[in-house]
């Protein structure tokens, strides 16, 4: 187990002490990755971290195998169909290599996508909101620093982020990450 984060500030004693720094957190199935080390490992916690986007959370065997398929054959769909309406390619950036083409679940995918889809919020939030009642609080404070709550997450309705296509057209997360030859995603 890799150690879990410093929460709180440290007191300064002089000039001698300084910032402590921490770890990539980890949990009962989840853990931290730090996007930009030096920075993420400034923040007290994973919440404020991942809500600056220096980090994100990987949690172990949420999606099962019917699960990603069912997204994967969905957009690999639209992409036998010949349909751009709504595809967002991206270039190289930290985090993606090129060759990386990304599929709105709302703006593209089939029924089944979406249920899917759908199905995963659901755990995902489930999965936050179980914080409190487990050892696990730093899902709870994840659940904070990203929502304002951590609890009934569940009845509240998700505002996704969008991004433009290259017609200027807004297509919402979730997406489905179709890498080609050459892309990645860096983890």
């Amino acid at each position: 187990q890799k150690m879990t984060t410093f929460l709180g500030s440290a007191s300064k004693l002089g000039n001698e002490a300084s910032e402590p720094k921490r770890l990539e957190a980890s949990g009962p199935g989840w853990e931290e990755h730090f996007v930009d080390r030096e920075q993420a490992s400034a923040t007290c916690s994973v919440g404020v971290s991942v809500s600056r986007s220096l980090s994100y959370v990987t949690i172990s065997d949420f999606a099962t195998v019917e699960e990603r398929f069912t997204l994967q054959e969905a957009a690999f769909e639209v992409k036998r169909n010949g349909s751009s309406d709504g595809v967002h390619i991206l270039g190289a950036s930290e985090a993606n290599g090129n060759a990386t083409t990304r599929y709105s679940v709302e703006g593209l995918l089939n029924r089944q996508a979406k249920a899917t889809s759908a199905a995963l919020l659901d755990r995902l939030l489930g999965f936050l909101e179980d914080g409190h009642e487990s050892s696990n609080l730093e899902m709870a404070g994840l659940a904070l620093a990203v929502f304002g709550i951590s609890s009934n997450l569940r009845q509240r309705k998700a505002t996704w982020y969008g991004e433009p296509n290259e017609e200027g057209r807004i297509f919402y997360e979730p997406k489905v990450n179709i890498y080609e030859k050459g892309g990645f995603f860096n983890v």
